[in-house]
């Protein structure tokens, strides 16, 4: 069952004059009490964000080149629910998703295009289902990883659920991946299993249970981790899975976000809880551990950016009152950034880069800023 909902009319909030677009710092005002969760570029050169308020309201919106905004408000769609999750499909439109429910019942996806968004109702109805992750593969099958199970649409034989009796470890699947000998493997509450085709594969060697996170890096090993337990950190080398801990020099066996950055450097933090985390580092041979307040701003960190020149930024939404709402190791360094009148973010719940800025979402407010310019400003502050 799928509809179109035409857009005749996109609300427009635009954040001030073209003028303060050519400043190192540039707010975007988004819809009251909403922030920004999730980001997915299309081919119109618009980058699309997933709004919400982390419960039940939300939005979708895009940003143009100019950091223009322009928002549907998904009320007006007939959906309620807020948007954590977005990802591109191969042909270039973005698919959007999280706790969104049709006005018939119906737990759905948004997909959007040049100048309509259309509707995809999920063949489970659920009121209560909620979308944890959304992956598209090079033939554009979607597999969609919910609180009730898998669910797969093929461009061939269209959705398919795929559950506990047909070898999930769990009904609650947290995300999935394709690797790149093929495989999909998948994350449940409870384990991680691995489809080829559509036979069912069980993993060998040692590999965390509640995984979260499944992130393949440049080199092509696939990561496991999971925000919730300690387990630690697991990596499959197309044979075997291993796992690491704190016994192998991770700063905490927990992990919010993975990132392999253009030197091939694992980055991977832990927000385990307000007082215990931080960032680990894997070089290829050892784990480097970086923790607050040596060497970042916050303990609790949960999104990684590597920025064009190659400095990476860490963020977290943990309220800290002194030190910088940011921490950046830009060459060999760390640096803290923000939570000041200069620049006032803090509680970040997303980053991404977007044509050459950096667009931060945080409780203080949506900027899209000039990174060098911002990290030369607290680097000269320091010095």
């Amino acid at each position: 069952m799928r509809y179109f909902a035409l857009l005749f009319a996109f609300v427009l909030c635009h954040s001030g004059v073209h003028s303060q677009i050519l400043s190192p710092i540039h707010k975007v005002e988004l819809p009251k009490g909403l922030l920004v969760f999730c980001n997915a570029p299309d081919t119109e050169g618009r980058m699309w964000l997933g709004l919400g308020d982390g419960l039940t309201r939300g939005s979708v919106a895009y940003i143009n080149s100019s950091y223009e905004l322009t928002e549907v408000p998904l009320s007006s769609l007939g959906i309620s629910g807020s948007v954590s999750v977005a990802v591109r499909e191969q042909e270039g439109s973005v698919l959007l998703a999280g706790n969104l429910v049709t006005s018939d019942g119906f737990p759905c996806i948004v997909k959007t295009a040049t100048d309509s968004l259309e509707i995809l109702p999920l063949p489970i109805k659920s009121a209560s289902l909620a979308v944890n992750h959304i992956t598209v593969t090079g033939d554009n099958d979607i597999w969609v990883s919910t609180s009730k199970g898998l669910l797969v649409n093929s461009s061939v034989d269209g959705w398919r659920y795929i559950g506990t009796g047909d070898g999930l470890p769990s009904s609650f699947v947290n995300a999935s991946i394709k690797d790149f000998r093929g495989l999909i493997w998948v994350a449940t509450s409870t384990g991680i299993v691995a489809f080829d085709s559509n036979r069912l594969l069980q993993p060998s060697g040692q590999v965390i249970t509640n995984a979260d996170i499944l992130y393949q890096d440049r080199i092509g090993y696939l990561w496991a981790g999971s925000s919730l337990a300690g387990e630690g950190v697991s990596v499959f080398n197309g044979e075997l899975w291993q796992t690491f801990s704190g016994s192998d020099g991770l700063v905490d066996n927990s992990a919010s976000s993975m990132y392999s950055d253009s030197k091939s450097r694992l980055w991977v933090t832990s927000c385990f809880s307000q007082q215990k985390g931080g960032v680990s580092m894997f070089n290829g041979k050892e784990w480097v551990s970086y923790t607050h307040p040596k060497s970042l701003a916050k303990p609790c960190l949960d999104k990684i950016v590597e920025d064009s020149n190659g400095n990476i930024w860490f963020s977290g939404p943990l309220d800290i009152r002194n030190g910088g709402g940011l921490s950046v190791f830009a060459s060999g360094e760390w640096f803290d950034v923000g939570n000041d009148s200069y620049f006032p973010v803090n509680q970040v719940v997303h980053m991404f880069l977007f044509s050459n800025r950096l667009c931060i979402s945080a409780k203080e407010g949506f900027y899209c800023v000039k990174a060098d310019d911002i990290l030369n400003y607290y680097k000269q502050k320091r010095y």
